[in-house]
């Protein structure tokens, strides 16, 4: 995301774009995807959380989308299966933060 951009809100997504492998990939939604799994234990860093995409992410994704019975792809999108599930299972548990 360019400094001083912030996408309009939307109250049926939580990111502005795609996240996975060659996705549009914002620090923000990236981010936010690290933060909604973290809180609900499927991804724990173990060091200072970066803005990118990583290897524990996209595993900690797909383990997600697999346990939900989501397409197996990697892949959040603005209101998609992915991203709609980990909004609804993210506002019924306590925020966990990241390192």
């Amino acid at each position: 995301m360019e400094p001083g951009h912030m996408p309009a809100p939307n109250p049926h997504t939580a990111l502005g774009a795609s996240v996975g492998n060659e996705q549009t990939n914002a620090h923000a939604d990236i981010l936010w995807v690290k933060q909604a799994l973290r809180d609900l234990g499927r991804y724990n860093p173990q060091r200072e959380t970066l803005p990118f995409i990583d290897r524990m992410l996209l595993e900690a994704v797909r383990a997600y989308q697999r346990d939900r019975g989501l397409r197996v792809d990697g892949l959040l999108r603005p209101g998609g299966p992915t991203e709609a599930c980990l909004r609804v299972e993210c506002a019924r548990v306590p925020r966990r933060p990241l390192p």
